[in-house]
This record gives structure tokens, sequence and C-alpha cells, in this order.
């Protein structure tokens, strides 16, 4: 069942990326809203504890942390 979850968790985060990097560089749809990426910061800081370490790095919490940045460059126009 975790393994699940953990795959769920990744794929918000591989979702809000690509859907960040088409709105900003190629204007097709909008950047994801605000409250959905603090849901998103909250899973990466506050990392659930029954996962196993190796898999909540490698699955969740990369795409997590590179969609909060993508998104923090793209709300200041950086990118």
């Amino acid at each position: 069942m975790m393994k699940f979850v953990a795959l769920v968790f990744g794929l918000a985060g591989v979702v809000a990326c690509v859907d960040i990097i088409l709105s900003e560089f190629f204007d097709r749809g909008t950047p994801p809203d605000i409250s959905f990426m603090i849901v998103l910061l909250f899973w990466a800081v506050y990392p659930l504890h029954v996962f196993k370490k190796d898999l909540y790095n490698k699955l969740v919490r990369i795409p997590l942390v590179l969609s909060i940045i993508l998104y923090t460059l793209s709300y200041f126009s950086v990118i």
C-alpha cells in the first residue's frame, strides 16, 4: 500500500513539473495553483515516516523538490 502512495506522491510532482514547463516555455495551460504547491511543499518537507528512505528519496522527494524549484523560479519570472 505504501508503494502505491509513494507512486501517487511522485506522480503529483512529475505532473506539476510538466505543467510548469508547458506553461512557462510553450505557453500551453496554466501553472499549478499555489494551494497545490503548498501541499507538495508539505509532502517534501515533512515526509511520512512509513516510507523506506530509499524509496522516498528516489520516487517522491526528487520530483517534489524539482517542482517546487520550478514553481519558485516561474513565480519570480526567472525562467
